[in-house]
């Protein structure tokens, strides 16, 4: 740690005194260790004969207060990448909820989010500020099942001491369909720059003050084993946290390495789905149509995954269809009790509309097998001209007919923005 003690003594702008020196100097892991790593999956270990004890690591007030501004203006920052994931009014959970930052945040955004974390202080303080939370770890709070649309865990997932447990739970409280952001050091980055002491302190990697480190690698590996799906693997800086500025030096000094510097931690998406789902629909229709819901695409295009695989089943002659009507129905249907949140549509007959009601009620279950044998039976018995590129068309032309110019200029319009395009 001595190390760290010269970096940041070196670039801390005025007298870092004890308070100021949290996160920085004073951490959790300062206590001299070996750094192994596990050639079978890629993850580094910090070996420590003793634990520290996160419980009663004690934090300054006027220091929490300026990490608090520190972190809600970066969680701001991560809007385009997050708030499209869920809707207004989800209830998230943070997992390692710290100074409430993100909590904050997520409020803003709409969402109901409660954070749970095992430090006394941090926790006093952010119940103060007026932030749900729980001074417990997640297994203890004893959250109904499938209680949350997202959890989140940024800064705390290198520090848990058995991430099996913890992702067990995870999958417990989270609904099917639900989203799970992990964001971590990322041990590649301290493998390759052994010996580089200034893209690892502006990294707080120097010293490695973590118990695990993962690769992108491990970190999917490890996730993905417990039924989660990656969306998206990225990465980012370091937060810094703000107690004290930096020196102007040291600012130029960390610009002039920010491509670097963009690697230092991972940031990871991930998917619960369950296997009502996967019964439902195949698993790679669920996997495109939550693809298309994390790069912002609207609903009716989530949708229209389960769409296109209704019609690649009736061609390959799974079953058939009374109409191309009848199939775009059914996979509208499979869309809804997935997850994709498309409302009930606003005309068409009463029926329709229970009918799309009722497999948003349905979200997640699985049908009653009585029930999916009957269906299958009847569809079997229809033909398969539905699927037929003139029925497509046919049904295209009616319904662009009851939609009238304006409507189509629009949808044409927002076509040609949201089309992909080749490079």
């Amino acid at each position: 740690m001595e190390m760290r003690r010269q970096f940041y003594g070196e670039r801390i702008d005025g007298i870092a005194d004890h308070a100021a020196q949290k996160d920085l100097l004073d951490v959790a892991h300062a206590a001299s260790a070996e750094i192994a790593i596990c050639h079978d999956c890629g993850i580094l270990v910090r070996c420590e004969r003793e634990m520290p004890n996160f419980e009663t690591d004690h934090y300054e007030p006027f220091a929490m207060e300026r990490m608090l501004h520190a972190h809600i203006a970066v969680y701001r920052n991560k809007a385009k990448l997050y708030r499209r994931l869920l809707h207004p009014g989800a209830n998230v959970l943070e997992v390692g909820s710290y100074v409430g930052g993100f909590l904050h945040v997520a409020a803003e955004w709409g969402w109901n989010a409660a954070g749970v974390d095992v430090g006394r202080d941090t926790s006093r303080f952010v119940r103060a500020h007026g932030y749900r939370t729980f001074n417990v770890p997640l297994e203890d709070c004893r959250f109904d099942g499938q209680a949350f649309d997202g959890v989140f865990i940024w800064n705390c997932f290198e520090q848990i001491e058995d991430p099996q447990r913890l992702l067990a739970e995870v999958k417990r409280v989270l609904r099917p369909g639900g989203v799970l952001i992990v964001r971590t050091p990322n041990a590649s980055l301290y493998i390759d720059m052994q010996g580089n002491s200034t893209i690892l302190g502006h990294s707080n990697l120097l010293g490695f003050p973590h118990l695990y480190g993962y690769t992108e690698v491990s970190l999917q590996r490890l996730i993905s084993a417990h039924g989660f799906t990656l969306i998206r693997m990225g990465t980012d800086r370091h937060i810094h946290p703000g107690i004290r500025p930096l020196t102007f030096t040291a600012k130029r000094e960390a610009s002039s390495l920010r491509s670097v510097l963009r690697k230092a931690w991972i940031e990871a998406t991930f998917l619960h789905t369950s296997e009502a789902e996967v019964h439902m629909a195949e698993k790679e229709t669920i996997q495109r149509a939550r693809r298309d819901r994390a790069q912002g695409k609207a609903p009716s295009t989530q949708a229209g995954e389960f769409v296109r695989e209704e019609m690649e089943h009736i061609r390959q002659g799974k079953h058939g269809a009374r109409s191309t009507k009848q199939a775009i129905a059914i996979g509208l249907s499979k869309a809804r009790r997935s997850g994709v949140r498309l409302a009930p549509p606003k005309g068409g007959s009463v029926r329709t509309r229970e009918s799309a009601r009722s497999a948003i009620r349905n979200r997640g279950r699985k049908p009653s097998a009585t029930r999916s044998r009957a269906v299958r039976s009847a569809l079997k018995r229809e033909g398969h001209s539905a699927a037929s590129r003139s029925s497509l068309s046919r049904q295209a032309r009616t319904t662009a007919r009851r939609r009238g110019a304006a409507s189509r200029h629009r949808a044409a319009v927002k076509a040609a923005r949201t089309r992909a395009r080749s490079h």
